[in-house]
């Protein structure tokens, strides 16, 4: 799923305007989940939302039942940051 986030350098790199470049950024461009606007290439979240609702779906269920269904939208996104910073990130003991 990160590469699917992710853009090819190449995109954002110089290149000639050959119809065969152009072809190949904007098939780049259609498989991933970013959007072509004129010159600017922006994240598509139409595109993302459903890709990531089956990883997403679950945190929300949880923090449903967790902080009851009387809580505010924003109280249910400073749960899940709390809960996204608390994990523990870093290189993992070598013993």
């Amino acid at each position: 799923m990160t590469n699917k986030f992710g853009i090819s350098k190449s995109i954002i790199e110089p290149f000639q305007a050959t119809e065969k470049n152009v072809k190949s950024r904007n098939r780049i461009i259609k498989t991933s989940l970013f959007k072509k606007e004129g010159n600017v290439i922006s994240p598509d979240f139409n595109r993302m939302i459903p890709f990531y609702m089956g990883i997403t779906s679950p945190l929300y269920v949880l923090t449903i039942r967790t902080l009851g269904k009387d809580s505010t939208q924003r109280e249910r996104v400073e749960f899940l940051l709390r809960f996204v910073q608390e994990i523990p990130y870093g290189i993992p003991p070598t013993r």
